[in-house]
C-alpha cells in the first residue's frame, strides 16, 4: 500500500502516509484485527477506517488471484 499509493492526492493516500510516518509503530504483522485495532486505538477517523477496509478488501483480492496463478 505503502509503495501503490504514497503520492497519491486521495483518502488511500493520507493512509498510505499515515502508515510511512509511523514507521515502526504501525503493526508489521498484516493481521486485519491488529492493524484495526492499532488504528482505532490511534483515533482513526472514520473516514480512515473506511478507506483501510477498502484497502484490505483490495490486498485480499489481489494476494488471492496470486495463488491461483502459483
Amino acid at each position: 500500500m505503502k509503495h501503490n499509493f504514497l503520492t497519491d492526492d486521495s483518502p488511500k493516500g493520507n493512509l498510505a502516509r499515515d502508515i510511512k510516518d509511523d514507521g515502526f509503530y504501525f503493526p508489521k504483522a498484516g493481521r486485519h484485527d491488529k492493524v484495526k485495532k492499532y488504528l482505532i486505538c490511534r483515533n482513526a477517523s472514520d473516514k480512515c477506517l473506511k478507506t483501510f477496509e477498502e484497502c484490505w478488501k483490495e490486498y485480499t483480492e489481489c494476494e488471492k488471484k496470486i495463488l491461483k496463478t502459483n
